[in-house]
């Protein structure tokens, strides 16, 4: 008879999601002689985009595969509160090692089995996909013995109850339907993350570029949905009569209503609920729009934001970006990746163009204004 003890280890997103697990199942009864331990991956993931370095100017537009590195964990001091914490529910002990003390391949080699709980979407999979890729390899499934997916749709007892009972008996129906709505989730992940990274790559040098020529600092990067909504702003597609008429217009933003047939699509406007407001305060810090002298809530356009707007291709602005690339999540990664390197070589060559005119343009002037310095 074999005693040892089973290591299981079980991802969650959030800490907040273990407790309620533990609420709503009773791992004691499920699996005997075993010992689990928590990892969160706190929506975040321990990894960040890695960027290339020492690139000539000469070799942009370019696209490439997304590279990931380590996060510098000083700027996470406030997760460490969850380092190393004991849950004890209904004696239940099981150990919550935190994500950003634990990114060894050696730490995720010692489990035997891995339950996986994130959040039933793109954002919640991928992260768990991702930290599994990185330490483990691509083949990170050949490392446990059994691998349960559960759905985390419904977090009620009853439901969560009747899905381990089914899952931990080994009825593979419903673990494969799981895997399924996983590998769907992780897909779209791949490719929202795979426009983000390249996007970014391009933007640092062209965006950056364009602002640096009208003396405008970045100390991080335009994003895609920070330069849609300047755009939407200075097309006269978006409301700035206010602060939350801008707000909300970005919610309710529906492009040239391409996609009007899409529901799913239709609804997703600019941006996120927790990204608009970080939007508008980047515009208003890069000095792109501005609030009234009379009236704070009100903004309006600046003679800045009318310089950078001039300067841009109108290749720019896409105004279904945000539709077009939901749209492409629904798709498969491979399928509609030849798409994406087209869509960004094609919009940032074109600012790439546009740079090296106005550049030619302030040379010409220089050079003459400085002659006639001289004289």
């Amino acid at each position: 008879m074999n005693n040892k003890t089973k290591k299981i280890l079980i991802i969650t997103e959030k800490p907040s999601q273990q407790t309620s697990l533990l609420k709503s199942i009773d791992f004691n009864k499920h699996l005997e002689n075993t010992e689990y331990k928590f990892y969160s991956t706190l929506m975040l993931t321990p990894y960040r985009f890695d960027y290339p370095k020492n690139k000539k100017y000469k070799e942009f537009p370019l696209v490439e595969d997304v590279k990931y590195t380590l996060k510098n964990f000083k700027r996470y001091e406030r997760y460490k509160r969850h380092e190393y914490t004991s849950v004890d529910y209904e004696n239940q002990k099981i150990k919550h090692d935190n994500w950003i003390a634990n990114t060894s391949k050696e730490y995720f080699e010692q489990f035997d089995e891995l339950i996986l709980c994130p959040d039933p979407d793109h954002t919640g999979v991928y992260a768990a996909f991702l930290t599994l890729q990185q330490t483990l390899g691509l083949n990170w499934e050949e490392s446990f013995e059994n691998i349960y997916y559960f759905d985390m749709s419904r977090l009620d007892v009853d439901t969560l109850n009747n899905s381990s009972r089914r899952i931990f008996n080994h009825e593979d129906v419903l673990n494969i339907q799981n895997k399924k709505k996983y590998n769907k989730w992780n897909n779209q992940g791949k490719i929202k993350r795979y426009f983000e990274y390249n996007f970014n790559l391009n933007s640092m040098v062209f965006i950056t570029e364009t602002l640096s020529n009208i003396d405008i600092k970045v100390n991080g990067i335009v994003s895609k949905f920070l330069l849609m909504t300047f755009n939407g702003i200075y097309n006269n597609k978006l409301d700035i009569t206010s602060e939350s008429k801008l707000i909300r217009s970005m919610e309710s933003y529906k492009g040239s209503c391409k996609y009007v047939n899409d529901t799913t699509i239709w609804s997703r406007g600019i941006g996120g609920p927790a990204s608009r407001g970080i939007i508008l305060q980047d515009l208003l810090d890069l000095g792109l729009i501005k609030k009234d002298n009379n009236d704070e809530w009100k903004l309006s356009k600046t003679d800045l934001g009318y310089k950078f707007f001039n300067l841009l291709n109108k290749k720019t602005f896409d105004p279904d970006l945000s539709f077009r690339l939901v749209n492409w999540m629904e798709k498969d990664f491979e399928e509609v990746k030849p798409l994406m390197n087209k869509y960004i070589i094609s919009m940032f060559k074109a600012q790439k163009v546009k740079n090296k005119h106005f550049n030619k343009v302030l040379d010409k002037y220089l050079e003459k204004f400085i002659i006639n310095d001289d004289i």
